[in-house]
This record gives structure tokens, C-alpha cells and sequence, in this order.
């Protein structure tokens, strides 16, 4: 076609040959785009070829071998993520007040507790346990131990997180009707009635007649009397 092109103001020129030539060349140019486009289509369905996991795990299961023919679709290894673990729980729906999202709660797996933030609330009860499920993401370093499908202990908080003053179990003294403690101020006993709340462990809530810091005897108190002189131990 250059020959001809170049003939052109030439008496040798033929316009139907040049015409011709000018076809066969598009039709090769057009052959190339389409050899190109099919090598694309041949790069892309290799590297589909290429199975990446979407994360990092370990391998539990091959349902192949290598050379083996696979169906789009089908599955080729079961994957775990044990670095990535959640926790389930079915909490029943008068106790979800105490759960929101990203609040820290306790996980107790295989005898060792773990701190989980809450992550979703589902949005839907299930009508025969009246619970809903609960999901939790573990933090920080995950044990080896922990894998999926153990059974996890799930510390629900039964409302919202208040600061409270609270009294040893063994402080409390039932006298005459009236739940009573003795205060030791100035190495002496003094009695002071008090009202409880909720057991939290193994403490009391202290709803009235108790301040933050004072000291109570949780051992000998029930023969103690008002105003009687005591000796704490380990003072001098």
C-alpha cells in the first residue's frame, strides 16, 4: 500500500489496487485489536486462575487437588480466621439495656477471660427464647487456644455503667430488724444503719449511709459494740 501510495500522481497509479490494499490493511488492523482484546480476556481469566484468600487463616479443609478440573463456584478450601474471632450470644431481651455498641464487656473462654467490645445488635428477636443475638469482637492478642465454635461465657451487664459505693458481704450485720455496719474511725466502732441494693460479686450496693472511703470491720464485727476500742490489724 506504501508502493502504491507512493505512485499515486504516477501513470502506473491504479485506484481500484489501492482501494483494495487499503481494505486488506483495516481488516488486518482490525484483526490485531481483536488478538489483542482476546489476549486481555485470556490474562484476566488467568489470573482469576489465582486464588487469593480474603484473609489471613489457616487451612482446614481441601476439597481439591492441584490440577484438578474446578466448576465456577465450587469450593476449593474451607479457610479459618483465628486471629479475627467474634463471640455470639443469645441475651435475653429484658437484659440488652446494659449493651451498646462498643461497650467493653468480659468473655470467659476455656477458663481464661478475654475483653470484647460489643459490635452489632441484631435487630430481631427470636419469639420462642425471647433473646436476640449479640455479637462481640475480641480485643487485643487472640490465644492460640481460642478457635471457632467454642463455648464462650458472656458477662452481660444488666444496665447502663454507673459509679456506686459498695460494702463487703461480710460487713453486713442483721441486728433487731436492721441491717447494720460498724464504721471504725479513731481506732473506735461505730455503728451505722445502712439500706442495700443489688449484690454486686461479692459486695453490696450501698444505697444509703455509707460514704466512699470509710472503713468498716468485716471480721469479729457481730460481737462488736458502739463505741467499743479496736485495734486494726496490721496497724501499730
Amino acid at each position: 500500500m506504501d508502493r502504491l501510495r507512493r505512485l499515486r500522481n504516477s501513470a502506473s497509479f491504479q485506484q481500484s489496487r489501492y482501494d483494495d490494499k487499503r481494505l486488506e490493511v483495516a481488516t488486518l488492523e482490525s484483526g490485531v485489536i481483536e488478538a489483542k482484546a482476546d489476549r486481555a480476556l485470556a490474562e484476566l481469566d488467568l489470573n482469576y486462575a489465582n486464588i487469593r484468600a480474603p484473609y489471613s487463616g489457616t487451612v482446614t479443609l481441601r476439597y481439591t487437588e492441584a490440577g484438578a478440573y474446578v466448576t465456577l463456584g465450587a469450593p476449593v478450601i474451607a479457610l479459618v480466621n483465628d486471629q479475627a474471632l467474634e463471640a455470639e450470644a443469645d441475651v435475653p431481651s429484658d437484659r440488652m439495656q446494659g449493651l451498646t455498641i462498643g461497650r467493653r464487656i468480659t468473655v470467659e473462654i476455656a477458663g481464661t477471660k478475654a475483653l470484647a467490645t460489643v459490635r452489632a445488635l441484631i435487630a430481631e428477636e427470636n419469639p420462642l427464647t425471647r433473646t436476640r443475638a449479640v455479637r462481640f469482637t475480641l480485643e487485643g492478642t487472640i490465644p492460640s487456644f481460642f478457635t471457632p465454635n467454642q463455648t464462650a461465657i458472656v458477662y452481660v451487664p444488666i444496665g447502663q455503667r454507673v459509679d456506686v459505693t459498695t460494702v463487703d458481704k461480710d460487713a453486713i450485720v442483721d441486728r433487731l430488724g436492721e441491717t447494720i455496719v460498724f464504721i471504725i474511725a479513731d481506732s473506735t466502732a461505730q455503728l451505722r444503719t445502712v439500706e442495700l441494693g443489688e449484690a454486686v460479686g461479692s459486695r453490696f450496693v450501698v444505697l444509703q449511709g455509707l460514704t466512699k472511703g470509710e472503713n468498716v470491720a468485716i471480721r469479729g464485727n457481730e460481737r462488736l459494740r458502739p463505741g467499743q476500742v479496736v485495734r486494726v490489724e496490721g496497724e501499730t
